[in-house]
């Protein structure tokens, strides 16, 4: 789409990109998530070092985390990302399965054909979408009021 793409896109290209949008949104639904609770349940910010007065803001409180705790999620995020290389290695792997998901459906060796799996990750990149367009809303309202955690509706 716009002409970004190189081209006629390849099925390898496309299985690629797809399995990108994937991550993010898993990616941007664990954000949303840890957004929603951690005002309310914070129970590691003692532990990280973490102001209490910061605590309860998401945003604030990344910032306030030390250097050795950005440094251990970063850590774990390289090693997810390695597992996920070492899992594109397998036989049975298939793009956008990171979990082994797709053998609970009829078809491993064809997903095009597979409406089951099909079925299964356009509800997740759909989710995945909503959950990046969410993440980009809270982003815009801290920008904005310096508040994500007093949405009124959490109670």
């Amino acid at each position: 789409p716009g002409g970004l793409g190189p081209g006629e896109p390849s099925r390898g290209w496309i299985y690629q990109v797809r399995e990108c949008e994937l991550k993010h949104g898993r990616v941007a639904m664990a954000a949303v998530l840890g957004i929603l609770i951690e005002p309310r349940f914070h129970p590691l910010a003692a532990s990280c070092h973490i102001p209490e007065s910061v605590a309860s803001d998401p945003f604030a409180a990344g910032w306030a985390l030390c250097n050795a705790g950005k440094l251990q999620i970063l850590g774990f995020c390289a090693f997810v990302e390695f597992l996920n290389y070492k899992m594109k290695e397998g036989v049975y792997y298939r793009p956008g399965d990171v979990l082994g998901a797709a053998y609970v459906f009829d078809d491993v060796e064809d997903e095009l054909n597979d409406p089951g799996w099909l079925g299964y990750q356009k509800k997740e990149i759909n989710n995945g979408r909503l959950a990046m367009l969410a993440f980009l809303g809270f982003v815009a309202q801290y920008a904005l009021v310096h508040n994500v955690n007093d949405p009124g509706w959490l109670g």
